[in-house]
């Protein structure tokens, strides 16, 4: 198995056995939210983290936190945009 990571986006590579060809697997929201913060907890800086995925520091530091308080339930977070009537 290959693992390919270009800046932040991360695909994983795999030879299917007995067939040619390759399968790509896109990471899901949470997992690459997920990753983010175990960069972070692992000693990159929120700002190079933040650099490599395209988002604010801001918001490195809130995924950071919310895993802080809750784990990997904390991660989903807003997935709308949520109107003000």
């Amino acid at each position: 198995m290959t693992v390919a990571v270009i800046g932040f986006s991360v695909r994983v590579v795999a030879a299917c056995v007995g067939r040619p060809g390759l399968a790509l697997v896109e990471l899901s929201v949470v997992e690459q939210r997920y990753r983010a913060v175990l960069a972070v907890l692992a000693g990159a800086t929120v700002t190079e983290v933040a650099a490599q995925l395209g988002v604010s520091r801001q918001t490195v530091s809130e995924w950071k936190s919310r895993y802080e308080a809750s784990g990997l339930a904390g991660l989903p977070g807003p997935s709308v945009l949520r109107l003000h009537l």
